[in-house]
């Protein structure tokens, strides 16, 4: 980066501002360098190839190697011609590109005024405070009155008595000049600043917001300028030339300028009063004031890349005391054929921008569309994974239980539980299972109530030939706390419903010897099996 020339590094600038490319990143800003190389700096081909493949491919173009003639005597002529071929792009050498006038640059204004402004704006706040100070102390002193001597008096009355001479002599004579064609200061005098002063509020009959009229914040117009393609006026004046921003402002002509292009902003600021617009008088080297400048991001060769220029500007002179009307009329006649001239360029490059912004709106919305897709499939794919791990787990358990019960049976677990026990230690009941079947068995009194379930469960069990049941190493009060039971058990007549609980069937004190007990489907269990059929 650091062989390039002045105008190649302009040209670097330019495109890092168009593409956003960060130069600070060095990778990035090689590439940008090489790719601006291999369109020989080439502002519009460069952009173009950056929008269509990036910086990430970029590499630097070959350099063609020339073929030596073939010696031999039957080499013909188009052989020799193509072994020492170059090819060039003729378009970038074409000389008469050179001779098509390019439109000045329309830069920013910088921002050290504001550091100008803040220093001037604390040192009046000191000065205003010490000066707040010295009127108390005084007052409480007696301050002694000297009279006036005769010398100064005369120093005071001569200098005014001599100007009013002069000021009569030129009247009499007709001479006029000075203030008409006087320079512009070179820096600002902030004892004339006034921070409440705006040049549109002492204007009869104008309105800022209908006629797009700011008096402040250059640099925020210029960048709406050049992003959404407006017009950007400006007009500059001193206290001497106010008058002609105020007929400027109050022509007629100025709103059939905006009722033929609505897209122009202007900006409006006294010199001598504003430090931002002296700054701005400034960068753009005005002669003097007053200045009518028209600016736009627009091109005067369509093979260059367009950027902020200046399209039209005018040092005018204006006489304060006469005042002619038609000198801003004028101007903005001369401010149409100049709009119109180029509000055509504007008109398509905001079509363009609308047409990439819905593009890129478009894009954004199918990136949505496609990444809420993708969520909706990760999601389903976990709502099936979770699925298939409950019904896993389902089965896992379900073997477990098929195993316990078929243990239970296999040793006889209810039959060995009454060993030893007594009548009166024993509770013999009937019970009757949907199937139809009813059968006695005796519980002992201190069985659980759930184990009365237990045993209805080994009752419906149906075991399978040729099965194999995994053995499970868990005891009764485990099974029941794990597992649920899809039935019921209660007494008819009056209906009492036995609870599964670790509660015995003593402490239960519902159930005696010679009792009926029913057992019932859950309704909720019976319309699963139905739906499952």
């Amino acid at each position: 980066m650091d062989s390039l020339s002045d105008e190649q590094r302009s040209v670097l600038d330019e495109f890092a501002s168009i593409t956003n490319v960060s130069l600070d990143d060095q990778e990035r800003a090689n590439k940008s360098v090489i790719l601006l190389q291999n369109h020989s700096f080439n502002l519009n081909n460069a952009v173009l190839s950056y929008f269509e493949n990036g910086l990430d491919n970029v590499v630097r173009n070959p350099t063609p190697e020339v073929v030596p003639t073939p010696e031999e005597s039957f080499a013909s002529g188009a052989e020799r011609f193509e072994s020492t071929a170059v090819h060039r792009n003729l378009h970038d050498e074409f000389v008469m590109d050179s001779f098509l006038p390019k439109l000045p640059k329309a830069p920013k204004i910088s921002n050290h005024w504001q550091f100008d402004l803040g220093i001037h704006m604390s040192r009046s706040a000191f000065r205003a405070s010490e000066k707040e100070s010295e009127i108390n102390s005084s007052s409480t002193q007696v301050s002694s009155q000297r009279r006036p001597n005769f010398l100064w008096i005369i120093l005071l009355i001569i200098p005014k008595a001599l100007s009013m001479l002069y000021s009569f002599i030129r009247y009499l004579f007709g001479i006029n000049t000075s203030s008409m064609y006087k320079a512009l200061p070179s820096s600002f005098d902030y004892e004339n600043y006034e921070e409440s002063y705006n040049i549109v509020k002492e204007t009869d009959g104008v309105n800022a917001e209908e006629l797009h009229i700011k008096t402040n914040d250059f640099n925020n117009l210029h960048e709406a300028s050049q992003r959404d393609f407006r017009f950007l006026t400006v007009v500059l004046v001193d206290d001497s030339s106010v008058g002609f921003a105020k007929q400027f402002l109050q022509s007629p002509n100025l709103k059939s300028l905006l009722e033929e292009c609505s897209e122009n902003d202007f900006y409006v600021a006294n010199i001598s009063k504003s430090p931002e617009a002296l700054e701005l008088a400034h960068t753009y080297k005005v002669r003097r004031v007053p200045y009518v400048m028209l600016v736009g991001n627009v091109t005067r060769n369509p093979q260059v890349m367009s950027s902020m220029s200046v399209i039209y500007k005018s040092n005018l002179v204006y006489d304060k005391e006469s005042g002619d009307p038609q000198l801003a009329n004028k101007v903005i006649r001369n401010l149409k054929k100049s709009v119109n001239h180029y509000n055509p360029q504007l008109v398509s490059k905001r079509y363009d921008k609308q047409e990439m912004e819905l593009s890129r709106l478009l894009k954004e919305q199918q990136d949505e569309a496609y990444l809420k897709t993708l969520a909706q499939d990760r999601e389903k794919k976990q709502e099936k994974q979770r699925k298939l791990e409950e019904e896993e787990q389902k089965r896992k358990l379900e073997k477990v239980r098929q195993g316990f019960i078929f243990s239970l049976i296999e040793n006889n677990w209810f039959e060995t539980q009454l060993k030893d026990l007594t009548a009166k230690e024993v509770v013999r009941v009937s019970i009757k299972i949907p199937d139809g079947r009813r059968m006695i068995q005796k519980f002992p009194k201190t069985m659980s109530m759930s184990a009365m379930y237990l045993f209805v469960e080994t009752q419906l069990f149906e075991s399978k030939e040729n099965a194999e049941y995994e053995q499970c190493d868990m005891t009764v009060e485990e099974f029941c706390e794990k597992f649920t039971f899809n039935f019921e058990l209660f007494k008819p007549l009056p209906k009492v419903v036995v609870p599964a609980e670790k509660l015995t069937i003593e402490e239960f004190q519902e159930i005696k010897s010679g009792d009926n007990i029913l057992v019932e489907y859950l309704i909720d269990n019976e319309t699963d099996e139905e739906e499952e059929s």
